[in-house]
């Protein structure tokens, strides 16, 4: 009972996927989110997204991303990305992460998220597309 209860809480912690989630550009691996939170663009570390959501670009704090989906820049929201996976930047849906993965912009697919995607996975890796890859600006 206390592995299934751990089991539950680990999986609602924003930060805490089971593996590393590997991003595709089209065909080619663009990037990587460890299951650490560690944010990785080619082999270069740019930072990570903390289990308890906070987005660091370095060491410098720029955001947050929340457990309902919203994604703030500094105190700003930026936008949210929606238990169904469409993506807002403010009021207007710029595209949407599908649960196999699949990554859209509008409605060209961009790319995909390998090992993805439950609504968790969708927010982080929402997050990391908008902060240190700017898919959706």
């Amino acid at each position: 009972m206390l592995r299934v209860a751990l089991s539950i809480l680990l999986l609602a912690l924003p930060a805490t996927a089971g593996g590393d989630i590997s991003i595709r550009k089209g065909s080619s691996s663009w990037a990587r989110l460890d299951s650490d939170g560690s944010v990785y663009i080619g082999s270069s570390k740019k930072g990570r997204i903390e289990s308890n959501g906070g987005i660091y670009v370095g060491s410098t704090r720029k955001g947050k991303v929340e457990s309902d989906g919203d994604i703030y820049i500094g105190s700003s929201r930026l936008g949210k990305v929606e238990s169904d996976g469409d993506v807002y930047i403010g009021s207007s849906n710029k595209g949407r992460i599908e649960s196999d993965g699949d990554i859209y912009v509008g409605s060209t697919r961009w790319g995909s998220a390998d090992s993805c995607c439950d609504a968790e996975e969708m927010r982080r890796v929402a997050a990391l597309l908008i902060v240190f890859g700017e898919v959706w600006q």
